[in-house]
C-alpha cells in the first residue's frame, strides 16, 4: 500500500489485480478525510477509564491504535465497536466469577456504596 498526502488528506492505494487472469485492475483508493480521529485522553474519557488502562488495551491488542510518529490515535468507529464487543452478555456474569464484586475507583473506595 502506498500513501499519497493531498489537500484532502492522506490518500492510500492499494494495487488491485486479478491473480487469475495476471491482469492489473489499476488503484483502489482509500482516503483519511471521512475518518474521525480521537487522541488518547478523548477515547479514555469516553471509555470511562485511565488512559493507563487504555495504553494496557492498546498494547494487549484489544482496541487497535494508529501510532503516527509520536501520537497515538484511535479511529472512533473502531472505539465504538469495541464498546459494542464489550457489552455484557446476560446471564454470564455468574460463569465469569465476577457478579458480586464492585467497581473501585483510583482512591480505592467502592463506587457501589
Amino acid at each position: 500500500m502506498k500513501c499519497r498526502e493531498t489537500s484532502q488528506g492522506l490518500i492510500w492505494g492499494q494495487e488491485m489485480w486479478d491473480w487469475d487472469d495476471g491482469r492489473w485492475l489499476g488503484w483502489m483508493l482509500v482516503s483519511t478525510a471521512d475518518i474521525e480521529w480521537l487522541n488518547t485522553n478523548e477515547t479514555a474519557k469516553r471509555l470511562g477509564i485511565t488512559p493507563r488502562t487504555l495504553y494496557r488495551f492498546i498494547d494487549d491488542g484489544k482496541i487497535p491504535a494508529y501510532r503516527f510518529g509520536r501520537v497515538i490515535r484511535l479511529k472512533e468507529s473502531e472505539v465504538a465497536e469495541f464498546i459494542e464487543s464489550s457489552r455484557i452478555v446476560p446471564g454470564t456474569l455468574e460463569a465469569d466469577g465476577i457478579a458480586g464484586t464492585a467497581d473501585v475507583d483510583v482512591a480505592g473506595s467502592g463506587s457501589n456504596g
